[in-house]
């Protein structure tokens, strides 16, 4: 993902630190400022493939999305899911949603994973969510009567 730019908004600094360094995986470009107005002036001066704001730095995304249209917009937050939702589909500058664990804490997989699905536009498909070195297999299945035959 080099060359790709990730803006990473957090108020919580433990949180903000382990997340950049979790994205430098991606060997993307991440920067992460420390307050909202320091956001605003970068996303005013620059383009960023993937913006993330926590839930309550999300007017960052709102500026994000209306500075560059083709900025991924990322919500982190941690409140249900059907809040989250409604919230979601209420903004519509939002493109994607991540949630926190109840700690407040980001899942190291779960960032990475999104943000590579997302930087290569490749979204669908399980290879993603396996292991290193493990290989689906594919059989097709003419006849529902012989699933069993498969393991």
């Amino acid at each position: 993902m080099k060359g790709r730019k990730i803006l990473f908004l957090d108020e919580n600094a433990k949180s903000r630190r382990s997340c950049v360094k979790i994205l430098a995986a991606t060997r993307a470009t991440v920067t992460a400022p420390k307050s909202m107005d320091e956001a605003k002036e970068l996303v005013d001066n620059n383009f960023f493939d993937i913006v993330f704001a926590d839930f309550n730095c999300r007017e960052i995304l709102e500026v994000a999305s209306k500075k560059s249209p083709f900025s991924k917009t990322i919500l982190l937050a941690q409140v249900s899911i059907s809040d989250i939702l409604s919230y979601v589909h209420k903004e519509k500058y939002i493109s994607n949603f991540l949630a926190k664990d109840v700690d407040g804490r980001i899942m190291p997989e779960d960032l990475l994973m999104t943000t590579e699905k997302i930087l290569r536009n490749d979204i669908f498909g399980i290879e993603k969510y396996l292991t290193w070195g493990v290989e689906p297999f594919t059989y097709q299945i003419d006849d529902s009567n012989r699933r069993m035959e498969y393991p």
